[in-house]
């Protein structure tokens, strides 16, 4: 059993990306879009309704890196 909030951890690729898109204060249909799906689709992810492709996983990545980038120049 769980005694302190540090030890509650993802399980999944699908946890991950709901705690990424509330950590990046983002609607989900901005999220969806910044990386070029629907946000149906990105919302069926989540549900674990639709897989958690090598594609999606890398755009994020792509993302994430350009968020990075500019965040180190502003």
């Amino acid at each position: 059993m769980f005694k302190r909030l540090q030890d509650v951890t993802p399980q999944s690729d699908s946890e991950r990306l709901l705690l990424l898109i509330r950590k990046l204060n983002i609607k989900q249909y901005q999220f969806a879009k910044e990386l070029g799906y629907s946000s149906v689709y990105i919302e069926s992810v989540i549900n674990g309704r639709s897989p958690f492709t090598g594609s999606l996983h890398k755009r994020i990545n792509v993302y994430l890196e350009n968020l990075d980038k500019e965040n180190q120049k502003g």
